[in-house]
């Protein structure tokens, strides 16, 4: 059984209340062959388990997020359909915001795939994402109830 993540590796701001290709954020193996080596591409028959988030908003009215999965920054070719994410405020720090969003979805890959792309919009207001904190999980099996 294998599991890893994608992560984002870029900042995004501004994230807001529709859908932007422009701030689509790219999710990509961290998963590498021995040091300094290739990125491995997920597998092709692939478990979407879930979407772990963390913002920072620019006021108190963002309490959800939408999530979109596509294969393409344009979000024309979608993975997974929406999946809404309420976000809760960070303990020690309040100007933080994050959630976790149940995916749950096999796919079967196309070719080596290395990278898919999350497309966001926000209830209220805007928000920013760092880089390393979209995190989507995956497996190559799964057996409920299990794990």
């Amino acid at each position: 059984m294998s599991t890893g993540f994608l992560t984002n590796t870029a900042v995004v701001t501004g994230i807001d209340t529709t859908y932007d290709p422009t701030k689509a954020i790219a999710l990509t193996s961290s998963d590498t062959v021995g040091s300094g080596g290739a990125n491995i591409p997920l597998p092709q028959a692939v478990y979407l388990d879930n979407l772990e988030i963390r913002v920072e908003p620019s006021g108190a009215g963002a309490t959800t997020l939408t999530a979109r999965i596509t294969y393409d920054a344009e979000g024309d070719d979608p993975v997974t359909d929406d999946a809404s994410i309420a976000l809760g405020v960070g303990i020690t720090n309040t100007a933080i915001s994050g959630g976790v969003g149940v995916i749950q979805a096999w796919k079967r890959m196309p070719g080596k795939t290395l990278t898919l792309y999350l497309h966001l919009k926000v209830n209220a207001d805007t928000v920013d994402v760092s880089a390393g904190y979209a995190r989507l999980h995956w497996t190559d099996s799964f057996t409920p109830g299990v794990g």
